[in-house]
């Protein structure tokens, strides 16, 4: 799928970015701008040795600290953060769909005792039916021995 670099990125322009940090990989990326999977590794020089970056595989080590205009080049710990921010959007955003459910108790509390009492007669029946296999089992048996 192609991206579209036309429409502002709500993600912040990285300094590899060229200006073009698309929604896609706001986040922990999927696919550089040139169209292939990046690849997590760890850079091996410069400031930063040791540390985990998400590359585009076409890149070299070193060239996470060059401005690169036509491939990704992203930081895991600023990849991680801005996950971890879709995911408390995400919560927040369930969060308050839940407590908008509590905001019509009387229809759905209707439904739920609805459901709740539906449930225990179909345990009561549950429990009736084992008791009549039980009962039909030793009538069974009193048959076969005569």
């Amino acid at each position: 799928m192609p991206y579209s670099y036309s429409q502002p990125s709500t993600s912040a322009e990285s300094i590899n970015s060229g200006g073009r940090n698309a929604d896609a990989n706001y986040g922990v990326p999927k696919r550089c701008f040139c169209g292939l999977m990046v690849k997590l590794e760890r850079c091996i020089t410069g400031q930063r040795q040791g540390e985990r970056v998400y590359r585009c595989p076409l890149l070299t080590d070193g060239d996470e600290y060059k401005v690169n205009r036509d491939h990704l080049v992203q930081w895991w710990d600023c990849a991680v953060t801005e996950e971890l921010s879709k995911i408390n959007l995400r919560f927040d955003v369930l969060t308050s769909l839940e407590s908008a459910r509590a905001g019509f108790p009387p229809a759905l509390e209707s439904i739920r005792e609805t459901l709740r009492l539906m449930r225990e007669e179909i345990d009561a029946l549950k429990a009736r039916l084992a008791t009549k296999e039980v009962e039909i089992a030793r009538l069974k048996g009193l048959l076969s021995s005569w």
